[in-house]
């Protein structure tokens, strides 16, 4: 056996630590951006979309039996007057009270139906339909905003 063989392991260099490093910053972008991807087509698939009525209700003299919505219709402002019609609770950007997904339910409804507007929709929802559109609401708020934060860079 040769004498100049080494019984130790060779220590990484700073230029092999240095590629390593790199390689799971890559790794962690990639892995970021796949996720973004997948959160962003949930997004898409919540924000548009329509709400067959268990119970109709009339709007301006008209049956109202389903509803269309559109969350990308809504505006930063009409957002935050949703998220503030709740004043039972103190600020959390993270959650949606059941009262803030129903306003902001109403609101990309008005966006979308000419003879309907979010009063009509707070007032005129049955129990179930509400359910319903809280439901539809929230699954777009928790998608929007994971895929927000996923967009924010912290760098």
């Amino acid at each position: 056996m040769s004498d100049n063989i080494t019984k130790y392991p060779v220590e990484n260099t700073e230029h092999e630590n240095a590629a390593a490093e790199a390689t799971t910053k890559a790794d962690e972008r990639k892995a970021r951006e796949d996720t973004l991807k997948k959160v962003e087509e949930i997004v898409t698939q919540a924000t548009i979309g329509t709400l067959k009525l268990a119970a109709p209700f009339k709007s301006d003299g008209i049956e109202i039996t389903e509803l269309h919505y559109d969350f990308k219709a809504v505006t930063g402002v009409e957002f935050a007057d949703a998220m503030d019609s709740d004043f039972s609770r103190k600020s959390d950007s993270f959650r949606i009270t059941g009262k803030q997904a129903l306003a902001l339910f109403a609101v990309a409804v008005e966006k979308c139906e000419e003879h309907v507007d979010k009063q009509d929709v707070l007032r005129g929802l049955s129990v179930e339909d509400a359910v319903a559109a809280i439901q539809a609401a929230t699954l777009f708020f928790r998608a929007a905003s994971q895929a927000g934060s996923l967009r924010t860079s912290r760098a």
